[in-house]
């Protein structure tokens, strides 16, 4: 009866824990955009820097880091401006037509638009032929869209 008990305690116990985990994975109650890379650093440093948590704002549905106070006012005033085509999506398999996640750091600006990859081989593929991949990725998201909002991406 003893070991039942103990058993039953410490299953009680590792509930506890693992709810506490996730309630500090979430602790913002928000999915982190860009797994905490500074959307605006692409465009002003040229290259992908880790943000800081303690500069955020949250912007539609995601809690975006940044690694200044200017960058978070600069993103505030213009979102869609900074935000990744596709939701932060690969770009490369948006444009074949298929929902795929991406990397911060596999990423192109392209006539002022932030393009993120699943890998950098896959960046230099979507490379190759850029023009033509962004616009089969333009005609192609809004079928796309509705289907990753429905999976939760």
């Amino acid at each position: 009866m003893t070991k039942m008990i103990t058993l039953g305690l410490s299953s009680i116990f590792a509930g506890f824990i693992l709810l506490a985990i996730n309630q500090l994975a979430y602790a913002s109650g928000e999915p982190l955009a860009l797994k905490g890379y500074d959307t605006v650093s692409y465009f002003e440093v040229g290259r992908a820097e880790q943000g800081d948590e303690n500069i955020s704002h949250v912007w539609n549905g995601k809690r975006w880091h940044f690694t200044s106070e200017r960058h978070r006012e600069l993103f505030v005033a213009n979102p869609e401006g900074y935000a990744p085509a596709y939701d932060g999506l690969c770009a490369w398999a948006v444009s074949k037509g298929y929902l795929q996640s991406a990397i911060p750091t596999a990423w192109t600006v392209e006539n002022g638009r932030l393009f993120l990859n699943y890998s950098q081989g896959i960046k230099g593929q979507w490379e190759t032929r850029k023009r033509a991949n962004i616009r089969a990725g333009d005609r192609r998201w809004p079928n796309l869209k509705e289907a990753a909002a429905r999976f939760g991406l």
